[in-house]
């Protein structure tokens, strides 16, 4: 390795690391969220399995477990609630949870007394695995879209992940955002590299199920990896999706403790209990004046305003505004945390504009380049950006076809964005390197 492409290297470590620290020093002025409450209430499951080894304590239908702990189970994606379990472990707060789940009929000071507050300590080693998830997802972003366009492509793409004002407020707190988007990510980067490894593509979808059920929308992409993968005839192609499939769907059970007893009636139950959870947030929304998305059009239109032009949501619904205020006034005086997302809305017009620009710009390209009579890509650039494509549009499929705007639900789909925005970079600033002499296009 040369010595410059070494500088350029330690470089990109050393600009992560800052990033890396300035995200876990921070991590205490995150306004807290009352799920993440719920989030580390079922962490308790983590002590079940591993401390008092009790598989069948933690299934769907464990008796001993209080009903909204197996509904839960039902609801959540279980990933978090285990690495929370984890982190508790390593602060050495193994005994250490709330007394009670939040309940959000009762008000901020009903909830404290009956303890379903975290201590700052807690919350802290809450948040700690989110935090190091979001981290990491800017190497994979680089990674992913390097070898989608290039190290200017890569660059670009991580570093507008790394400025986006969402990851730094969704992403690190205790619930799913953070480690969905780095098992987005990683499932994304396992298709572009291992692709005829059709195991561990089945194996990585799963794992993005198993941080947040959206990750779920990437089987199309894992397919089309396995099936685009050496040697090409189909019905090899159709072997490697088949056992992809499979393999997600072991790796899935695997993952998820809950349905470990009677699956498929598990499956059958965590449907309807989403049905139940999905109407209740519908009433409460139409209850505190909130949009509901009824169509298409309506759907797209929130996704793109909360991804790119709204202010940080600090909640979804204003329960408990009153008693966050202070915590989310401190936060938002910090613009560094709000890029793109500052508040008001007109203040992100610009930069949000540009990076919806860049993204569109960089989609637009790949389908220019995929086109049939494009001049012929190296065929690595070309199955990456056909991966890349499909596992857009199952994410992007998935959260219209949800009837609720809620900033965080859109969470997952950003640092795909970002990478086709660092596509979009690349492939805008290639006209002005062509000009330049060959030692300064390095």
């Amino acid at each position: 390795m040369s010595r410059a492409r070494l500088v350029a290297w330690a470089a990109v470590w050393l600009v992560w690391g800052g990033y890396a620290a300035a995200l876990v020093v921070t991590l205490p002025g995150v306004p807290f969220h009352p799920d993440e409450s719920t989030h580390l209430y079922l962490s308790r499951d983590f002590d079940v399995l591993f401390w008092q080894h009790d598989p069948a304590g933690v299934t769907w239908q464990a008796a001993p477990a209080a009903p909204e702990v197996r509904r839960y189970r039902l609801l959540e994606a279980p990933l978090s609630r285990y690495l929370i379990g984890l982190s508790r472990i390593l602060s050495g707060q193994h005994a250490v949870l709330p007394a009670a789940d939040w309940n959000w009929s009762a008000d901020w000071a009903a909830n404290l007394t009956a303890g379903a507050v975290p201590s700052p300590q807690l919350l802290l080693a809450a948040r700690l695995p989110a935090a190091l998830a979001t981290a990491a997802g800017a190497v994979f972003v680089f990674v992913v879209a390097r070898q989608g366009g290039g190290w200017g492509a890569g660059l670009s793409a991580a570093a507008l992940y790394c400025a986006n004002g969402l990851l730094w407020l969704h992403g690190r707190r205790a619930m799913s955002e953070g480690p969905a988007v780095l098992t987005v990510l990683v499932a994304v980067w396992v298709m572009l590299r291992w692709g005829r490894r059709v195991v561990c593509v089945g194996a990585a979808v799963a794992v993005a199920a198993a941080a947040k059920l959206t990750g779920l929308a990437l089987l199309p992409a894992g397919l089309t990896a396995a099936a685009l993968a050496p040697p090409r005839s189909w019905r090899a192609a159709l072997r490697r999706a088949g056992v992809a499939a499979l393999a997600c769907a072991a790796a899935g059970w695997l993952l998820n403790p809950a349905l470990w007893a009677a699956p498929a009636l598990g499956l059958a139950a965590m449907q309807a209990a989403r049905a139940d959870l999905l109407a209740a947030q519908v009433s409460a929304l139409q209850a505190a004046g909130g949009p509901v998305l009824t169509g298409p059009a309506e759907r797209l239109a929130a996704l793109i305003y909360q991804l790119f032009f709204a202010p940080l949501a600090y909640w979804e619904l204003p329960n408990y505004a009153a008693a966050t205020a202070a915590a989310e006034a401190a936060y938002q005086a910090r613009p560094w945390l709000t890029l793109f997302h500052a508040a008001p809305a007109t203040a992100n017009l610009a930069p949000g504009g540009l990076l919806l620009a860049m993204a569109l710009f960089g989609a637009a390209l790949a389908a220019w380049q995929l086109r049939p009579r494009a001049a012929a890509l190296p065929a690595g650039r070309r199955r990456a950006l056909l991966v890349l494509g499909v596992a857009t549009g199952g994410l992007l499929a998935a959260l219209l076809l949800a009837p609720i705007g809620w900033q965080r639900y859109y969470v997952p789909l950003l640092p795909l964005i970002c990478v086709w925005a660092g596509l979009g970079v690349a492939g805008a600033a290639r006209p002005i390197v062509a000009h330049l002499p060959p030692d300064q296009r390095r």
